[in-house]
């Protein structure tokens, strides 16, 4: 299965940057629970492990928060190829507004 890799630097520290991409989740959680379901996520001091279901693909992946980045890397569905660019593209720029 492909994998998608999105890393973005920030000047939070690890503590700030988990704080805010845990209350982005939760509020994703609750925005969007229509789309996305079966959402799974565990945390272990800066990484978490994730996976959820979205209009019925399989979504599986790990975020690691370090002190001045983030890297998330998932599986990409092959079924969903011709959109990889786009999401990694637009998870960087959320990221990055998030981290700022």
């Amino acid at each position: 299965m492909p994998q998608l890799t999105v890393s973005v630097e920030h000047n939070l520290g690890k503590e700030e940057a988990t704080k805010r991409i845990r209350d982005a989740v939760h509020d994703a959680k609750c925005r969007l629970s229509d789309t996305i379901t079966d959402v799974r996520e565990c945390w272990e001091d800066g990484t978490a492990w994730f996976s959820f279901r979205v209009k019925g693909i399989s979504v599986q992946g790990t975020l690691n928060v370090e002190p001045l980045r983030i890297k998330l890397q998932s599986k990409f569905p092959r079924g969903a190829l011709l959109f990889k660019k786009k999401a990694e593209k637009d998870i960087e720029r959320k990221a990055r507004r998030l981290l700022t």
